[in-house]
């Protein structure tokens, strides 16, 4: 890596990580003037007469005014403080606040605002009203942290497709060299597993395409399920066997026509007097078809069932 593409990564990673600082902070001196304000040590100022919750000042504490001796600056802390917070803010600011953040968790998503809504709309008791408040309170902050996790995860899921491509694409690079370099005699031995590769590298393909377009939703449990490695390893295995089925299949001309190989002699590369070796027509074509039937899921039992259908009607 060179130093520009260098510096503008850490550069990039910097000022991001600084954008988080500056949100958390600010957040922590909203927090901590609601407190000041409503948290009072004389019981008799507070709502309902409630006693000073001390752990909401270490939850809030600056790092920098008490030289470092607080927690680490974590989103979780200032969530838990504005939990306990709820208990003593006025009865009018719990409307205000109510209604900010019915909006922001309609925004988020948080599958439980709607039902929420209506409890609190239904509900004219002061004390109804900020136990549906606390409880939106506690899904939105669940919701916060869960896509701070996703985010993570679809880091993690993204580097790990490079990883595989990676891999593939250098593999792709020194086989294509050697096919060009060395002599005709004995190339045409590697046709199958020229065709075992291209099936994993178009299931590896669907993967990627797949990632790509869902990229911007993709949740803990769907990387989980659909991204993880064993998962993606499984993917190439499948695609790797269909391309291999379908190679015997054109092999032995069950099936055929114009767009599949159809001389099993002529699949193999064929030197010409270029100074390297090309493919022909028909080893080009198999290897177009075993990357498509690993690309798609339906190419290779859409074809057996076809051959299963004419097997049944010849009988």
């Amino acid at each position: 890596m060179d130093l520009l593409k260098w510096f503008t990564l850490s550069s990039s990673r910097v000022t991001a990580q600084d954008n988080q600082l500056a949100l958390w902070e600010a957040y922590r001196i909203q927090l901590s003037v609601l407190n000041d304000a409503h948290n009072s040590s004389d019981a008799s100022k507070n709502r309902n007469g409630l006693p000073k919750d001390g752990k909401i000042d270490a939850l809030i504490a600056d790092r920098a005014a008490d030289g470092g001796k607080s927690p680490e600056r974590t989103w979780e802390r200032l969530y838990e403080a504005e939990q306990r917070l709820g208990r003593y803010i006025p009865d009018k600011l719990v409307t205000s606040e109510a209604t900010k953040r019915f909006v922001e968790a309609a925004k988020l998503g948080v599958t439980s605002h709607e039902e929420l809504k209506k409890a609190y709309l239904a509900d004219t008791t002061p004390d109804g009203r900020r136990a549906v408040y606390l409880s939106l309170l506690d899904d939105l902050h669940f919701r916060y942290i869960k896509r701070g996790l996703d985010r993570r995860m679809r880091r993690i899921a993204a580097k790990r497709m490079n990883n595989f491509g990676a891999v593939l694409l250098a593999i792709l690079i020194v086989v294509v060299v050697a096919f060009m370099c060395v002599e005709d005699k004995g190339v045409a031995t590697w046709h199958i597993p020229a065709v075992i590769y291209f099936g994993a590298l178009g299931a590896f393909f669907s993967r990627i395409a797949s990632f790509q377009a869902k990229a911007a939703t993709l949740d803990y449990d769907l990387i989980e399920q659909d991204f993880a490695a064993w998962a993606i390893t499984v993917r190439l295995f499948i695609g790797s066997i269909a391309a291999a089925i379908l190679y015997l299949l054109v092999v032995s001309k069950l099936i055929g026509g114009e767009l599949f190989p159809t001389a099993p002699e002529k699949l193999a590369f064929v030197f010409k007097d270029l100074g390297y070796n090309l493919p022909t027509f028909d080893f080009a074509k198999l290897l177009v078809w075993s990357f498509v039937a690993g690309f798609s899921e339906r190419l290779l039992p859409d074809q057996l069932t076809r051959l299963e259908a004419s097997t049944q009607a010849a009988k």
